[in-house]
C-alpha cells in the first residue's frame, strides 16, 4: 500500500469516528477543546449546517441565503460531505469542509451556529462558547418530535449506548426557532416539563416559509421546470394530487391494503385529468419499483428541498402524519389526511394533535380518498376552506408575512452584539 492510499484510508477511518466519537479523533482533541473554550470568537462570524451535515437544505438553508450578501457578517456552510463542498465551492458559495484545518478554525473562532437537527449537524467538541441556534425542520407536526420523548422511552442499557457513543445527542441549543408560540410542541429538545426551558424558544417564524409565499405565485410549468427531468411534461397541464406518506417501523404496512383499486383509482384520475403522485420517505421505499406506467399514478422518492417544489405544484395534497400538511395550508389548497391503520401508528409515536380536528377530509381507505377527489375536483366543493384559514392563523400568528429570516436575524444580531 502506497503512502497516499494509506492516508486516505486513515483519514477516511478518522472522519467515520469524528461524526459519533469525536473524543478520539486524535491526541490533541482534549487541548482544542480547552482551546474552544478560552479562545476569543469573533461576533461577525456565523456558521450554517444543516441534518447532520450532509445536505445543503431547508431552513438553514434558506436563512444562509438571506444573509450570504451582508456585508457585517460573515457567513460560511459547514459540511461533512466532500462532495457537497466541492459542488458548493464550484458553484460560488462560501463554505468549509468540516474535517479540515479550514472547517476546524471556523468552528473555533465563530460566535453564532445555525442548525437544523442537533449537534451532529457540526463537530461539537470545539464550539464551546459558541451561540447554537437549532432552526428545525418541522413546523406544526401531527406527531411527537421530542427527542426527549423519544429517548426517556428507551431502557437503561440503550440510553447508556447513546450517552457514550452519541454524547451530544442529548445536548441542547441555546435557541429554537418556531413558527409562533402556538407550535412550541415542534420543537426537538424542549422538555415541556420545564418551564423555564421556553426561554430558549424563539418564536419568530422559519426561513422556508418565506421561500413558499415567494414561490407560490409562480405557475405550474415554471415549479415544475425546477425538477428537471424528473416528471413527464404533460403534468404541467394536469391536476397533481400529491401523496407524502410518512415512514413507519412497521415493515409489512402497505398503502395498498386500504381497498386499494387500481382501474377505478386510474378511472377516476383520468375523469378529473389528475396524476397522483406518490412520494416515500428515503427510509421506505420497498413500493417504489411497482410499474404503473399504463396509469396516472407515478411513484416517486424526491427528497431534500425538491419536495417544496412538489407541494407548490400540487393541487390537492395527501398524507398521513406529515408534518408538511402546515406548509401546504399556505397555498390555501385542499388537504386530505389518510388515517390509515392509525390504532397501529400511535402505538408507535404518539401525536400532537387530535387526528379528527385536522383541517381536511379524513379517509380510512382508498374509497374515501377517491370520493373526496371527485367532490374537489369535479363537484368544487371545498368544505375546509374555513377550518384551514383557522388552522392558518392558529399556526402561523401572523408569521406568514415573509419576514421571518428578517426576524430572526434582527434578534441575533441584538443578542450578540449588545
Amino acid at each position: 500500500m502506497n503512502f497516499n492510499k494509506f492516508y486516505e484510508f486513515i483519514l477516511s477511518t478518522l472522519r467515520s469516528l469524528f461524526g459519533s466519537l469525536p473524543f478520539v479523533f486524535f491526541i490533541y482533541t482534549p487541548l482544542i477543546f480547552i482551546f474552544s473554550i478560552i479562545n476569543p470568537r469573533k461576533k461577525n462570524l456565523w456558521l450554517f449546517s444543516a441534518w447532520e451535515g450532509k445536505h445543503y437544505r431547508g431552513n438553514s438553508k434558506y436563512l444562509f441565503e438571506y444573509m450570504k450578501d451582508n456585508k457585517k457578517i460573515n457567513t460560511i456552510w459547514i459540511t461533512k460531505n466532500n462532495s457537497l463542498y466541492k459542488k458548493m465551492k464550484s458553484d460560488g458559495l462560501k463554505v468549509v469542509y468540516a474535517y479540515s484545518w479550514l472547517g476546524l478554525i471556523s468552528l473555533l473562532q465563530c460566535k453564532v451556529i445555525f442548525i437544523s437537527h442537533g449537534f451532529n449537524d457540526i463537530l461539537p467538541i470545539f464550539t464551546k462558547r459558541a451561540t447554537i441556534i437549532c432552526l428545525g425542520h418541522t413546523s406544526h407536526p401531527i406527531k411527537d418530535m421530542s427527542y426527549d420523548n423519544e429517548f426517556n422511552k428507551l431502557n437503561l442499557f440503550k440510553k447508556l449506548v447513546i450517552f457514550f457513543i452519541y454524547p451530544f445527542n442529548l445536548s441542547k441549543p441555546n435557541y429554537e426557532v418556531v413558527i409562533s408560540e402556538k407550535t412550541y410542541n415542534s420543537t426537538i429538545f424542549l422538555d415541556p416539563k420545564k418551564l423555564h426551558e421556553k426561554k430558549r424558544i424563539l418564536p419568530f417564524g422559519h426561513p422556508k416559509t418565506d421561500y413558499i409565499l415567494r414561490e407560490r405565485g409562480n405557475d405550474k410549468a415554471a415549479i415544475l421546470n425546477k425538477l428537471g427531468d424528473l416528471f413527464p411534461s404533460k403534468l404541467k397541464k394536469c391536476n397533481i394530487i400529491l401523496f407524502l406518506p410518512t415512514w413507519r417501523k412497521k415493515k409489512n404496512f402497505s398503502l395498498f391494503d386500504y381497498n386499494f383499486n387500481l382501474k377505478k383509482i386510474n378511472k377516476i384520475l383520468i375523469k378529473t385529468n389528475s396524476y397522483l403522485l406518490i412520494n416515500y420517505h428515503p427510509f421506505d421505499k420497498k413500493d417504489l419499483n411497482t410499474d404503473y406506467t399504463k396509469y396516472r399514478i407515478i411513484n416517486t422518492s424526491v427528497n431534500g428541498d425538491k419536495i417544496n417544489q412538489l407541494l407548490l405544484s400540487a393541487d390537492i395534497f395527501i398524507t398521513d402524519y406529515s408534518s408538511l400538511y402546515s406548509e401546504f395550508l399556505l397555498l390555501n389548497k385542499p388537504i386530505i389526511f389518510a388515517k390509515f391503520n392509525h390504532q397501529e401508528y400511535v402505538k408507535e409515536r404518539n401525536l400532537n394533535i387530535k387526528y379528527s380536528t385536522l383541517p381536511g377530509e379524513i379517509a380510512t381507505d382508498w374509497e374515501k380518498i377517491l370520493s373526496s377527489i371527485e367532490k374537489i375536483l369535479i363537484d368544487k366543493s371545498d368544505t375546509y376552506l374555513d377550518l384551514r384559514k383557522e388552522w392558518l392563523n392558529h399556526i402561523y400568528s401572523g408569521h406568514d408575512d415573509g419576514n421571518s429570516s428578517k426576524r430572526i436575524t434582527n434578534y441575533v444580531k441584538k443578542l450578540i452584539f449588545n
